[in-house]
């Protein structure tokens, strides 16, 4: 009977006989020769404990671990990759407000998050500012929305009644500055001080008094500013001024004179006057006197004021001979 059943089983192979599908042990030369074999997952056994899991839902305890989530649901940047490593080292992590209602204030501060350079967008007022102090309680924000982002205190070239606005100083003194463009060097800007304006007519002395003191501006010296049998005429057109520039008077002067032959110069008449020419007169004074044959031009300040005396001294000769 043995036998009989070896040769039974021997023939079937044989001859094509198949193994009953279900069968649990068919070899895998059995399988359908299409390769549709299906497996379903639910009917697989003999794992391991938690390796076979349904991740379709949370499972407590025995949910998949963290290492094993693929990466498309990881935010939190599990490679700990830099900003260098991106190319971004130099892009500073700074705080902005792109959608603010009004505009920002110093208590946008360094407390607040921002730092020097954070932008801030009033969406309502349609402006623009940057941050450029973020410390605390007092932080500045720059307009940025005028002229193109261009400083909104500059004064420009197409922009009118932008001097007229300035606070001006009704009494200018020499040592103030004005902004040229210098015509011998590119129209590049320059500063010029008032007091080295070229004159079109005498030449402009400076000095500066800081009490009642009488101080020589200008010597006219016999021999060389005027000769013997001269008749000399002095004008002085004076502007004194405070240095802080809230007082001030302009006082003109004439004065004549007479060198006769190789005699002491001698005065003509008395000195002709005009002063207090000013919105604020003072009691500043200007004069001549003759020392020898040499005529002084002088100013007078005031006690416990320094002023500043600019003055166009001129000479005019005419030989009596």
């Amino acid at each position: 009977m043995k036998y009989f059943l070896i040769l039974f089983l021997t023939c079937s192979i044989a001859f094509g006989a198949k193994v009953p599908r279900d069968n649990a042990n068919k070899h895998a030369s059995q399988h359908e020769s299409s390769g549709n074999d299906t497996v379903d997952h639910d009917l697989l056994s003999g794992f391991v404990a938690d390796e076979h899991l349904d991740w379709t839902s949370d499972q407590g305890a025995t949910n998949i671990d963290d290492n094993n989530v693929p990466h498309t649901a990881l935010t939190s940047n599990p490679h700990t990759v830099t900003k260098s490593q991106v190319s971004l080292g130099n892009v500073p992590d700074l705080k902005q407000n792109l959608s603010a209602s009004v505009a920002p204030g110093a208590s946008d501060d360094t407390g607040a998050g921002y730092a020097v350079g954070s932008s801030w967008i009033d969406t309502t007022a349609d402006k623009t500012y940057m941050c450029t102090d973020a410390t605390a309680a007092a932080a500045v924000w720059k307009d940025t929305s005028a002229s193109g982002g261009a400083d909104a205190d500059a004064i420009h070239d197409n922009v009118a009644s932008e001097i007229s606005a300035i606070t001006e100083k009704t009494v200018p003194v020499s040592g103030d500055f004005l902004i040229i463009e210098d015509s011998a060097a590119s129209n590049v800007k320059k500063r010029v001080q008032i007091g080295n304006l070229p004159s079109s007519g005498a030449p402009v002395s400076t000095v500066q008094t800081t009490d009642a003191t009488t101080t020589t501006i200008k010597t006219f010296t016999a021999g060389t500013d005027f000769n013997n049998d001269d008749v000399v005429m002095i004008e002085m057109d004076c502007q004194s001024t405070q240095n802080d520039g809230s007082k001030g008077a302009v006082i003109f002067l004439r004065a004549a004179f007479r060198k006769d032959g190789a005699a002491t110069t001698v005065r003509i008449g008395s000195d002709v006057l005009l002063t207090n020419l000013a919105d604020t007169p003072q009691a500043y004074s200007i004069g001549t006197v003759l020392s020898g044959s040499n005529i002084l031009a002088q100013v007078t300040g005031a006690s416990g004021e320094t002023v500043e005396h600019r003055c166009e001294t001129t000479i005019k000769t005419r030989n009596a001979t």
